[in-house]
């Protein structure tokens, strides 16, 4: 063992500190090396693959360097005694998190992951800051943080958190997730890695289930003031997913019977500002032709779609009005 002293110099004076350093004798000479170097270098290896022979070595090589720093014979002991000098104090040991992922989806343009975390220590987490990354071959391509509160000895928390893209996707996004946590001035604390995650993009007919009640023409007024007969459905939509619909419209298309496109009308079945439709949940409503006759029920056709986001489904082709 050596302590070396450096002496650094800057504007506002002059500081000095001490080093330990180590000698170890191995087969091709002497190495050097610094504690932290080696405490790193261990903790790093139990974050990629758990306890294995290398950390044990390691954590043996520690014991043998210094006599005066005492390390417990259990080499689990002893690796949350090296695990704390390196992550600091207020480290949360891996084995002490359990997390789970319970579910995920794509809502617009934020993949939303829900998420379990239960505190199986015997002290009190004290407002965690979890660190979330989504990886793709290796590299960091989102990242999102959730502030926990208070998270006693075997307390759970469900919790979730999202991320946003620059557009909404159009295919089942794949990611490795990594999970972190720190506080105040504390180094970041690796907790889970590599969790593989599937964003699937549900087609709207996987979601929601359409059906066309009856028809029907209606009175209704046109842009001069004048009463018009305007073809109308009446329709149901039901929930048929897993989770609540934040965004769901009717469009129909209307022809004549000579192929004639009359108009476009979409009705929102879940509009901004509105209550999400439940799982097993449905709604009845109806949607009108923009166009009508006077004084006659002139047949049309239409063609029903389900829209949700940047997707649409068609339901109903040619359905003839008469």
């Amino acid at each position: 063992m050596a302590s070396v002293k450096r002496k650094v110099q800057d504007r506002t004076g002059t500081y000095e500190g001490l080093r330990d350093w180590k000698f170890i004798k191995e087969s091709d000479g002497w190495k050097l090396f610094a504690m932290s170097d080696l405490t790193k270098k261990i903790v790093s290896e139990f974050a990629k693959a758990g306890f294995n022979d290398t950390i044990y070595a390691d954590i043996q090589l520690l014991r043998d360097g210094d006599p005066f720093v005492v390390l417990d014979n259990n080499n689990t002991n002893a690796f949350e005694a090296i695990y704390k000098f390196d992550q600091g104090q207020a480290a949360v040991f891996p084995w002490d998190v359990e997390f789970a992922v319970t579910s995920n989806k794509i809502d617009g343009t934020m993949l939303v992951l829900n998420y379990s975390i239960r505190n199986k220590s015997s002290t009190a987490w004290v407002s965690p800051l979890l660190e979330f990354a989504l990886k793709q071959s290796g590299k960091i391509v989102l990242t999102e943080n959730d502030l926990l509160p208070n998270v006693q000895p075997g307390q759970q928390l469900e919790r979730n958190a999202s991320f946003f893209l620059t557009d909404e996707p159009q295919q089942t996004l794949k990611y490795d997730l990594d999970v972190s946590s720190s506080g105040g001035f504390e180094k970041r604390i690796p907790l889970i890695q590599n969790i593989p995650l599937e964003f699937k993009v549900h087609a709207v007919l996987e979601l929601a289930k359409l059906e066309v009640l009856s028809t029907q023409f209606d009175v209704a007024t046109s842009v001069d003031f004048r009463d018009m007969l305007s073809a109308r459905i009446n329709y149901r939509v039901k929930n048929i997913s897993s989770e609540p619909i934040q965004h769901l419209d009717v469009k129909c298309v209307w022809f004549s019977l000579n192929g004639e496109q009359l108009d476009q009308s979409t009705e929102d079945v879940v509009g901004y500002g509105d209550v999400p439709l439940g799982v097993g949940q449905f709604k009845t409503g109806f949607i009108r032709c923009g166009k009508g006759y006077q004084n006659a029920r002139v047949p049309v056709k239409v063609d029903v779609y389900l829209e949700s986001g940047d997707k649409r489904n068609l339901v109903e082709k040619g359905l003839l009005i008469k």
